[in-house]
Parts: structure tokens; C-alpha cells; sequence
């Protein structure tokens, strides 16, 4: 029986709950709702090395600040462990307030790309105890690994020594501790305590990139090399670190068998960065025959015709590609590194491998005009794409663009709750180039997505092309989306 000082401390590692406005909505409206692979870690970590932890997902349950605040109350927990990006960071710090206020002994900290970006900003919030910033597995644990050893009394002197913190000193200035360097081997890491998460039914991919559930999704890389401006790699790096094939696919087996898994999504940046990497993993994935169908999502400048046929044989239905622009003057811009001919051969070379198409197209850039938007918009008609996502640049603090931005003076706001440019006019945008207005920028994001998707060719062949009832009913859920956009 394990005895107080070994089940000290008592933990418990939160995804940020939802906005008001999210909690407003039904589940079908909101999009994308997958388990946070970040705690998940975090606690794979603590648990292997003796912790008792629990995880609290705030968004597939719609749980809201003052349901938190009840659940934290009960539990009672000595370490209190919160992610959050900027777009989550408002709610993240009510709901950190009222927990300091309910349970004022509990050391709370927060980890996850805002705090990453701006610790300076995130800790002049005093219900934040430590901040953890980059990489978390191993800084909580060392956290929660000093909480035991000094029975709970952290000193700014236990803390300096933990490398990836900061955190307040006696008089209440602010101290960083050494960086914490990136997790060389990430073979190393237990895979995401998946167990401590609600169901894969609770979660909600989205439509247009699944077929089957249960559906779940992983990561066989971090990092990444390039400099495009509108991304934020302080978390992971520029550096790619990629797990083996054998780990990889070790993962994907324990989701089939624990899970019962029909279809995964790798998360990476690019997935195929390293092609004999890939195919290492392909070739894993038949050999043991799991009988999973996969996404992923990669560059184009990382594709090739013999790869892509063999990601088709191991069970990929559909690739991602970040072809951000039709304009090569916006993409040079944008530092994306491609050009269009390279999107045009990476698309039909994956049309012709025999699987599906999805590509994600950002407005709102420098230098973004009506004319570079049209010429993105056919652009994308012009290829043989099943699915596409027309967005506004969302400014994050941490990427290139968010300094420009600073630097030029023309953030418009720092009002984080209205930082996601969304399309129903219910969020300020935080910029907008300097030869568009806000109001213009919502309506090309509508014009595009109807442009593309209402064309009498494009629905008749995607409707040929279904494959069984789920696939028509992702087309309909897909087609109601458009036809409400604008109003």
C-alpha cells in the first residue's frame, strides 16, 4: 500500500475551459475537439515514475470555469497543473483565480504555447504559481518531484534549479530558471496517458478528416525547420526530433488494442520530413497488418510519387497540405518556402496515388490585397482538391508575424479573447493588412469557401466518389457548414 509521502502530491493537469461563447454553442458546431497530447504526456511521465495523477478536459465535456472550480474543490489537489495557448489564456486565468481562491494551498502552475511566448505577461497573474515553459514532461515532474521531497515548502532556491521554470522570488520579482533543454530521444517518452482522458466518444474530429471511428490522433515528430511567419514554434523548435518506426507503430497498435482504434491522424508538422522515415513506418504498419486507416500532414516539398504510393498501401486515405496562398509574391512574403508548382505536383501526384486532398489557404497577410486573395481562391479550383480551408491569420504572440506586427505598431489589440478572426463578426481582429479592412477580409473568407465548394462539377464528384453512408453524411454536415457561412 502506497503511504502519504509517496502519493504526495496529489495532482491534477487541466485543458483550459471553454469560453462562454463555445459553451453556447452545441457540440456539432465546435470543430476539431481532440484530447490534449500535451498533459497527456505530462501525466505518461508523472505516472511512470510513481505519481497519482488525474486529468481534467475541460472542452469535450463543455465544462465551464464555476463546473472546474466544484470538480478541483472536491478533489482536493495538492499540484495543480494548467496548459493553455493565448486564445485559451482569458478563461485559463479566471478559472486559476477562482481555484486560488477555493484552494489557496494548492501550487498551481501553467504550461502550453502562451506562457511559452510571453512568461513575463502570463506571470504578472499571481494565481499562477510557476510558469513552465517549452517542453513539460520532465520540468513537472521535477516539480512535482521537489513538492514531495520538501513535503510541499517549494523555495525560490528548490526552484532555480529546475530547469524551464519561472517563478516569483520573496519579493515578488520575477525569476527564470536555466532553459530546459528539447528532449533529445523521444523514444524515451511513454506514450500520452490516454486512459486519463474521456472516451474517443466524447471527442469530435473533424468531419472532413475522418471515416471511421474511433478515431485518434498522435505525434511521431516535433519541431520543425521552417520560418513561416504566422507559425509559433517556441514549444518545440526548429529542430526536427523524430521517434522510430517501431515506437510509432508500437503506439498505434496499444490505440487498436486498448481502444479499439479504426482510424489515426499524425499531428506532426511534416510528417514525411525524413521519406526513408516514412516508409520505415509504412512498411511497420503493413507487416503488422492493423488494419487502421490514417491521415496525415505534411509539405509539399516533402512528397514524392514512390512515397505517397506506399503511404497508400499502409492505409492513408488523405493528406494535409499548407499551401497558404495562390499568390507566389504572398508566399515569399509568408517565408512558406514553396512554390506553387511544387503544391500543384504534391496534389496531383496524391490524387493520382488514390487518396484524398486537403489544403488550408491563410488570408491576411503583409502585403495581402482582393487580387492575391482571387488569385488563391482559383488557384485552389484549379486543383484536384476534395477538401480546403479558407482562413484569416490568427496573430500569435511568439511568432514572426505578431513582431512585425508589434514592431510597425499595427496590433490593433491585446484583447485575447478576440484574437481568433473568426467569419460571424463576433471577434475584432487583432491585424489587418494595411490595403483590406477588417469587414472585407470576413467576407472573402465566405466568398471563397462558397466559391469553391458550390460548383456543380465539385458536388457531383464528391459524391461519386463516397465510399459508404459515413462519407455522405460528412458531405451533408459539410454542406450545411458553407451554406450557412455569412449569415
Amino acid at each position: 500500500m502506497m503511504n502519504m509521502a509517496e502519493s504526495y502530491p496529489k495532482i491534477v493537469l487541466v485543458n483550459a475551459p471553454m469560453s462562454r461563447r463555445m459553451l453556447q454553442a452545441s457540440f456539432e458546431e465546435i470543430a476539431n475537439i481532440l484530447p490534449p497530447l500535451g498533459i497527456g504526456y505530462v501525466a505518461a511521465v508523472l505516472e511512470q515514475n510513481g505519481f497519482n495523477v488525474k486529468i481534467i478536459d475541460c472542452l469535450p465535456t463543455q465544462m465551464g470555469t464555476d463546473a472546474l472550480v466544484a470538480e478541483l474543490k472536491k478533489d482536493a489537489p495538492d499540484l495543480i497543473g494548467f496548459t493553455s495557448t493565448t486564445l485559451f489564456i482569458m478563461p485559463t486565468i479566471e478559472a486559476a483565480q477562482n481555484i486560488k481562491k477555493e484552494i489557496p494551498n494548492a501550487i498551481i502552475t501553467l504550461g502550453g504555447a502562451h506562457v511559452t511566448a510571453l512568461p513575463k505577461e502570463a506571470m504578472q497573474n499571481s494565481c499562477f504559481d510557476i510558469g513552465v515553459i517549452g517542453e513539460g514532461e520532465y520540468t513537472t515532474l521535477e516539480i512535482a518531484q521537489a513538492m514531495r521531497k520538501a513535503k510541499g515548502k517549494l523555495t525560490p532556491a528548490i526552484l532555480k534549479d529546475i530547469k524551464g521554470t519561472v517563478f516569483r522570488d520573496k519579493s515578488s520579482k520575477l525569476v527564470f530558471a536555466a532553459p530546459r533543454p528539447y528532449i533529445q530521444d523521444l523514444d524515451s517518452v511513454p506514450f500520452p496517458a490516454r486512459h486519463l482522458f474521456p472516451g474517443p466518444e466524447k471527442y469530435s474530429p473533424v468531419p472532413a478528416s475522418c471515416r471511421k471511428l474511433p478515431y485518434m490522433h498522435l505525434m511521431s515528430s516535433r519541431g520543425c525547420p521552417y520560418r513561416c511567419i504566422f507559425c509559433d514554434k517556441r514549444i518545440f523548435g526548429n529542430t526536427v526530433r523524430m521517434r522510430s518506426p517501431k515506437n510509432v507503430v508500437d503506439e498505434i497498435g496499444q490505440m487498436v488494442k486498448d481502444y479499439g482504434v479504426k482510424e489515426v491522424r499524425f499531428f506532426d508538422d511534416t510528417f514525411t520530413f525524413d521519406e526513408k522515415r516514412t516508409i520505415a513506418i509504412c512498411d511497420e504498419i503493413i507487416r503488422r497488418k492493423l488494419g487502421v486507416i490514417w491521415t496525415a500532414i505534411t509539405r509539399v516539398n516533402h512528397v514524392s510519387p514512390v512515397l505517397l504510393k506506399k503511404m497508400k498501401e499502409a492505409g492513408c486515405w488523405q493528406i494535409s497540405f499548407g499551401l497558404e496562398s495562390g499568390s507566389q509574391k504572398i508566399l515569399n512574403i509568408m517565408r512558406k518556402g514553396i512554390t506553387l508548382e511544387q503544391s500543384r505536383n504534391a496534389i496531383n501526384w496524391t490524387k493520382k496515388a488514390g487518396m484524398g486532398t486537403r489544403a488550408y489557404f491563410v488570408f491576411g497577410m503583409p502585403g495581402e490585397t482582393k487580387e492575391t486573395i482571387h488569385e488563391t481562391v482559383e488557384f485552389a479550383k484549379s486543383l484536384p482538391l476534395d477538401v480546403v480551408t479558407f482562413y484569416n491569420v490568427t496573430l500569435l504572440p511568439g511568432n514572426d508575424l505578431y513582431e512585425i506586427a508589434r514592431r510597425e505598431g499595427k496590433i490593433l489589440h491585446d484583447d485575447y479573447t478576440n484574437y481568433n478572426p473568426s467569419i460571424d463578426g463576433e471577434t475584432k481582429f487583432a491585424y489587418v493588412p494595411k490595403d483590406m479592412t477588417e469587414d472585407e477580409l470576413r467576407n472573402c473568407v465566405v466568398k471563397a469557401h462558397k466559391d469553391f465548394y458550390l460548383r456543380p462539377g465539385y458536388m457531383l464528384r464528391e459524391l461519386f466518389s463516397a465510399r459508404s453512408l459515413f462519407d455522405l453524411v460528412r458531405y451533408w454536415r459539410g454542406f450545411k457548414v458553407i451554406v450557412k457561412m455569412g449569415h
